[in-house]
């Protein structure tokens, strides 16, 4: 006999002696003890499981082990199997869901055995791969100076970071602006170019999308339209056989009589059969229209105190703040108009480039740049068509007697027509256009006012000022 016949005929055997043991004891740690000691029998064949029939994993693998199945029942009730491993590693605690018997051919395989207890508190696990340490051993820093994270380099200037983490030029925008908005926009008027739409349902309509069938109210037309076919045809079917039952009742009726009643009902049940359960002129389908909604239409007017008492300094912080402005209205507010105006002793209304870019310099008359403002709106922005905003930086220095000009045109004229004015100073002193400004920020919540004094406050103040109601 051939070694693979005799393996065959030995686990043949030993599992027909395990079917008795198990079907005599039941699973019991009696009987689990009575099958191990028979397949330690069977494990003692050394010759019969070599690992020229059982192969482990050849080096490089990315396997740990191989499983082979040498035994199985029709109803897979019994299962035998030998497990090839190249040894030196360990799996996680997990269930097996039944119960086993493993014994050894070779080598030596460690278990360890977990009751479950409530969740929570502190479990041990069996890490793959751990070779060197065991619960309670100490664990050493890495060797420094190497290439490596932790935020330090290596000796010879090279490094690698632990992470490294990436984001696009949107991503960052979209970040850097988040829970920002102009405050108080409303949507204003209908766009005939391009318009906002919004679907509404619209009842039902007999065609359209079978993802929009509505089942309910295709059934109700249904038994509607039945009703209404065979309600008279019904009617009449329940008279005639209330005549047949009365004529089949007397002795004295005709059969030509009750053979005519007989063949009225049977083509009376005819048509009425004939009447669909459901037809295709009942089906109802979900309607929904596309119904125009009015559109956010904005316009951002951006005012910039160029006079001379605006050192470089300051006008720098000033247009930093404007550029800050001006890419979160890009960003966010595609539908925006954004009006540049410069003033020293007279404003005027300049291009993108012009405002961030040229050096003119002369006194200072505030008033200039609010009139011209006013002027724009009247001329092209009408307050009920536009959701009108201003924002406006200076060192509030102004020539004395036109700063109190300069509060009653923002109170009389502008601050009615626009949703909201922010006003940025660019100085720490206190000016006397800071002072006419605060009493304007009292009584009207639609006016803020801040100070910068420095390059890195322009962001907090920005978010200050522009952020999202309900946020903080």
């Amino acid at each position: 006999m051939d070694r693979e016949s005799e393996r065959a005929r030995e686990i043949d055997a030993a599992v027909a002696d395990v079917r008795a043991i198990e079907k005599a004891g039941g699973v019991t740690a009696e009987s689990l003890e009575k099958i191990k000691a028979r397949l330690i029998r069977l494990a003692a064949r050394t010759d019969l499981f070599s690992l020229e029939d059982y192969p482990p994993p050849q080096p490089g693998s990315k396997r740990n082990s191989c499983l082979y199945r040498i035994s199985e029942d029709a109803d897979h009730r019994l299962a035998l199997y030998a497990n090839a491993s190249v040894g030196g590693y360990g799996t996680p605690a997990h269930n097996h869901t039944t119960w086993a018997v493993i014994v050894g051919v070779s080598g030596e395989e460690r278990n360890r055995f977990y009751e479950r207890s409530a969740e929570g508190g502190v479990r041990e696990t069996v890490h793959p791969g751990n070779r060197e340490y065991v619960r309670g051993d100490r664990v050493g820093r890495p060797p420094s100076g190497g290439a490596g994270g932790g935020g330090r380099g290596s000796q010879d200037g090279g490094g690698e970071d632990d992470f490294v983490f990436r984001i696009t030029r949107d991503e960052f925008m979209q970040i850097f602006f988040d829970d920002l908005a102009l405050p108080h926009l409303v949507r204003t008027q209908l766009l005939p170019d391009a318009p906002e739409w919004k679907s509404q349902r619209a009842g039902y309509v007999s065609a359209g999308n079978p993802a929009s069938l509505h089942v309910v109210r295709s059934m109700r037309t249904s038994l509607g339209r039945r009703i209404a076919m065979g309600g008279e045809l019904r009617q009449h079917l329940r008279e005639l056989q209330d005549a047949l039952a009365k004529a089949e009742r007397l002795d004295s009726t005709p059969r030509e009589e009750i053979h005519a009643l007989q063949q009225r009902i049977e083509a009376l049940v005819r048509r009425v059969r004939r009447i669909p359960f459901l037809d295709p002129l009942d089906l109802r389908f979900r309607n929904r229209v596309r119904i125009p909604q009015p559109t956010a239409k904005a316009v951002m007017f951006c005012l910039m105190d160029v006079s001379g008492s605006m050192d470089e300094e300051r006008k720098d912080i000033a247009k930093r703040f404007f550029i800050l402005l001006y890419l979160f209205l890009q960003r966010h507010y595609e539908r925006t108009d954004v009006v540049f105006i410069r003033h020293h002793t007279q404003a005027a209304e300049v291009g993108e480039t012009e405002f961030f870019q040229a050096t003119e310099s002369g006194g200072t008359v505030v008033s200039s740049a609010l009139t011209l403002m006013h002027e724009v709106i009247q001329a092209r922005y009408p307050p009920g068509d536009w959701n009108i905003y201003g924002a406006q930086a200076s060192d509030g220095e102004n020539w004395y007697k036109d700063s109190a000009l300069c509060r009653d045109l923002l109170q009389q004229k502008l601050l009615p027509l626009v949703r909201y004015y922010a006003y940025v100073q660019v100085a720490g002193d206190e000016q006397n256009l800071w002072e006419e400004y605060d009493q304007v920020r009292r009584n009207e919540p639609n006016f803020a006012m801040r100070r910068i004094t420095d390059a890195a406050d322009i962001y907090p103040v920005f978010r200050e000022l522009f952020r999202k109601a309900g946020t903080s």
